[in-house]
């Protein structure tokens, strides 16, 4: 039986293509639909190319949650390697003062890059903010395998209404 993604209710045939829920009052493509009660699966491209980071903010806009969340954790490590290189220019110029002058470029290009990824960090977790109300503080390895476990158990998890009565 053909199912709404979003409520499990037994969907209403329009014509080849389209089905119509009733309870979330909406017109769903045949593509769209699931079977008895299944939830919409949700993609199994979790970790994107870190590639993706030179998105612009409206194209960064069309991505998944879990698919921000993999790039936020790309964008706070550049952000680190180029806050590393700023530091080291720092004491370099404290120790040298003629340096800054003689690497001028390199300093500033450095810099530039501090202050692009900081940005790009800020997009995303706004973005984030938006969907959720909050963002990740700390991206580790151990919360982003216990979020793929959760996705893939919800994605398994069918929408059924129990109506039968529990007896203790």
């Amino acid at each position: 039986m053909r199912t709404c993604p979003y409520c499990a209710s037994e969907l209403k045939i329009l014509d080849a293509t389209f089905y119509r829920c009733e309870f979330c009052r909406m017109t769903l493509h045949s593509d769209d639909t699931q079977e008895d009660g299944c939830r919409k699966p949700v993609s199994e491209e979790y970790a994107p190319p870190d590639a993706w980071l030179s998105c612009s903010t409206p194209e960064m806009m069309t991505f998944s949650t879990v698919q921000l969340i993999f790039l936020l954790r790309y964008a706070r490590s550049k952000r680190a390697s180029s806050y590393n290189y700023v530091r080291v220019f720092n004491k370099a110029g404290d120790a040298k003062p003629s340096l800054l002058q003689e690497y001028h470029e390199s300093v500033q290009a450095t810099g530039e890059a501090y202050e692009y990824w900081t940005r790009k960090a800020w997009v995303i977790e706004n973005i984030l903010r938006e969907r959720t109300g909050n963002f990740p503080a700390k991206i580790t390895d151990r919360y982003l395998a216990e979020l793929l476990v959760r996705i893939q158990e919800i994605n398994a998890k069918p929408m059924e209404i129990s109506r039968n009565r529990r007896r203790s």
